[in-house]
């Protein structure tokens, strides 16, 4: 299992925004198309769908509905290539106590994310 390719174990079903929306533009997108699984963080890309930030929900609740999510996103998101394997995330998981991290391509595109489950 540990040299299993991580992208045998993603979730598809993350919760993305998109870099040129508004907090609320995000949060009305967010209730008209919920998520089928819980969210831990909200991954922000770019209209190719490349990784740009990550918001925490804190973030996305607290601020005005006009603010651009790119002035609250956390730049330089840590991502796991999608050529690793489970054991590589785990040491991802060890290194950076996070709950979640986002899995991408040579282009940082989103493939999916893995979690602590």
């Amino acid at each position: 299992m540990y040299q299993d390719p991580v992208t045998q174990h993603v979730r598809r079903d993350f919760t993305r925004l998109v870099e040129g929306q508004t907090v609320g533009e995000a949060l009305t997108s967010l209730r008209e198309r919920p998520p089928e699984g819980r969210i831990i963080y909200l991954y922000v890309t770019d209209a190719d769908g490349r990784l740009k930030g990550v918001v925490p929900t804190r973030r996305l609740l607290l601020n005005p509905l006009e603010r651009p999510i790119s002035e609250i996103m956390v730049p330089n998101v840590v991502a796991i290539p999608h050529t690793a394997t489970v054991l590589d995330a785990c040491e991802f998981f060890a290194m950076h106590r996070l709950l979640a991290f986002p899995v991408v391509d040579e282009e940082r595109r989103i493939i999916g994310v893995v979690d602590v489950e």
